[in-house]
């Protein structure tokens, strides 16, 4: 734990000028915090980790940017609008009540993220039409888990653009039962090839 503590239920617009914040922080680590405003920590090279147990939301361009963050834990966190874009460092990725990932973008250019689990994903994309790019450019994303009973809707077929799963060598993990229902998908469709049932997959899924 850094030798700085936030104890604040909501980061304001004003961090992002906040000398101490943009260059200094190296971990974010607490229980009071419950939302991260716009562009709170854009840009905050020296950031590593993060871990809120208590946020329930934060915003657009909140993390874009942070190059050195390799570690994110948003325990309560169930939709996600705020951005990990250009976030290369980004490995370990704790979100485990996440229900909707709408906003486009959101993990775009992380690229030694290798593997993504949403245990309680139903929705991915931001409505009809629109190019949600969650994971465009992730060039070491090999492996995506979807664990809901409920097909995970998807909006857009550019979600894995330029990562594994897209060129072939990479795979999308979910339940037996819905292999067939992902690959009939209108949008899933296109990664038709990549789908595996995480019951055959312990070693991978953790099951």
């Amino acid at each position: 734990m850094s030798e700085y503590t936030f104890t604040v239920d909501v980061i304001g617009d004003d961090a992002v000028t906040d000398g101490l914040m943009m260059r200094t922080i190296t971990e974010l680590v607490d229980e009071h915090i419950t939302s991260i405003a716009d562009y709170a920590f854009y840009g905050c090279s020296a950031l590593k980790t993060v871990i809120c147990t208590n946020a329930t939301r934060f915003r657009s361009d909140s993390f874009t940017g942070c190059t050195a963050l390799e570690t994110v834990s948003l325990p309560q966190v169930r939709y996600l609008d705020g951005v990990f874009s250009n976030c290369t460092a980004l490995k370990n990725v704790d979100l485990p009540n996440l229900r909707d990932l709408r906003i486009q973008y959101a993990f775009e250019n992380c690229t030694s993220l290798e593997r993504i689990d949403l245990p309680a994903c139903t929705h991915i994309g931001v409505g009809k039409g629109y190019a949600c790019c969650a994971f465009l450019s992730c060039s070491s994303l090999s492996v995506a888990i979807l664990r809901s009973t409920t097909m995970c809707e998807l909006d857009e077929i550019s979600v894995f653009s330029g990562t594994p799963i897209s060129n072939g060598t990479g795979y999308i993990y979910v339940p037996k039962a819905l292999i067939e229902s992902y690959q009939a998908h209108e949008k899933w469709s296109t990664y038709a090839d990549q789908f595996r049932a995480i019951e055959d997959y312990p070693d991978i899924c953790g099951q």
